[in-house]
């Protein structure tokens, strides 16, 4: 043999030493690396021509072959698919305004099902100060004044609801709510958080010309015909609601966009104040997109239909419409913070000068307190029209998943 294939051939030895080495070192660093399981049908490869036997070799004992065979169950293991991030969802808030207060609104909420065999519970409480009015001057009316509407008060609304994966994409969930109307306390600090805030243009809506802590609703018709609750204040049981939820699509957890249909119907099991006969219907489209590592995309279309339009002198739009864009963003693993913007259409039909627009805003955490528990909090403020909305409200939330 040539001497410069005996020089090439010492050289490939000298090289294999270190090399063996290295490789030993990586399988070392590589002990907890994730390994095929017993099923994955991988075999190592077979020697070609047997060139091994040949040489008196096993192929497993070759120093060849040693690193390879070694190595290849780590290099063929497909990575592990990551944990995809938990998605909150906006928090399910209704319209609370006191005439609103007694129908069946539709929430924004996450698309995403609680899945299969899983429970769902959450109870919470939502308090607000309502304040709109439309007459000829500001204040208390005077003797011959017109007033057009009056609607002055709180509004409390505690609620217990339950919901349940039937299936992997379908839900079912019932909801109880108590609610409360009456004077309240919170005109006093909503004054003097306006005039703090009159620099930065916020509106009081004339709140000081009127007297505090008062219930008032009341007005007239177009045509003069009186209404008032005035003396319908007090506590009673809301209407029993029932709901489905099914994500039609794009409910595996790592799907870009999911979608989900929700239909409601609500019961005429109300007391008191709240008695109101018929059933109220309402159907949803809902989706939701991941925009980015810590941002997700709430948006959501849908409607509620009244059978029985008429409360106490208060008629009501039959069909009427509502709609939603939430954006959550999430800064930490346990926790996030959303912002969500609601709207609806005309909600009363019979009341002279009623504004047939309303719009919300709600800023909302949510915060995971354990494996099982989450803590809601949040506000909520009116946008575009004060006359027709509640000024402001908070709530809080306890939710449980199991």
């Amino acid at each position: 043999m040539r001497t410069w294939a005996w020089s090439a051939v010492a050289a490939l030895v000298a090289a294999s030493v270190p090399a063996a080495s290295a490789a030993g070192a990586a399988l070392s660093s590589l002990e907890d690396a994730p390994r095929l399981p017993p099923d994955s049908g991988w075999r190592p490869p077979a020697d070609p021509g047997g060139a091994g036997e040949r040489h008196g070799l096993a192929p497993s004992s070759s120093p060849a072959f040693a690193p390879r065979l070694a190595l290849a169950p780590v290099l063929m293991a497909r990575e592990p698919r990551p944990t995809p991030r938990l998605r909150r969802g906006p928090v399910e808030e209704r319209d609370e305004w006191i005439l609103a207060q007694p129908r069946l609104t539709m929430p924004p909420l996450s698309p995403d099902p609680v899945g299969c065999g899983r429970w769902r519970v959450r109870l919470a409480a939502h308090r607000g100060n309502d304040f709109g009015w439309t007459q000829t001057s500001t204040g208390e009316l005077p003797a011959g004044g017109d007033r057009r509407f009056l609607v002055d008060g709180e509004h409390q609304t505690t609620e217990a609801s339950v919901r349940y994966g039937v299936s992997p994409t379908l839900d079912v969930a019932v909801r109880l709510p108590v609610h409360w109307r009456g004077a309240g306390f919170m005109d006093g600090p909503i004054d003097v958080f306006h005039e703090a805030l009159a620099w930065a243009g916020v509106k009081d809506n004339k709140r000081p010309d009127f007297d505090n802590d008062r219930y008032r609703v009341e007005g007239r018709s177009a045509a003069g015909v009186p209404f008032s609750w005035s003396d319908d204040d007090g506590a009673g049981l809301g209407n029993v609601e029932l709901a489905g939820h099914w994500a039609f699509a794009g409910a595996q957890p790592c799907a870009r966009w999911t979608w989900a249909a929700v239909g409601r119907v609500t019961l005429p099991t109300a007391t008191g104040v709240y008695a109101v006969g018929g059933v109220d219907l309402g159907a949803q489209l809902v989706t939701a997109a991941r925009l980015a590592a810590d941002w997700d995309l709430y948006l959501g279309a849908g409607g509620t239909w009244f059978s029985e339009p008429e409360i106490d002198g208060v008629r009501y739009e039959q069909l009427r419409g509502s709609g939603f864009a939430a954006l959550e963003w999430h800064p930490a693993p346990t926790w996030s913070l959303i912002v969500t913007l609601q709207a609806s259409s005309n909600l009363i039909t019979n009341i002279a000068l009623y504004p047939a627009f309303q719009s919300y805003l709600d800023l909302a955490v949510k915060l995971d307190v354990s494996r099982c528990w989450q803590v809601e909090l949040g506000l909520t403020e009116n946008l575009a029209d004060q006359q027709s909305t509640s000024d402001f409200g908070v709530y809080v939330g306890l939710v449980g998943s199991f």
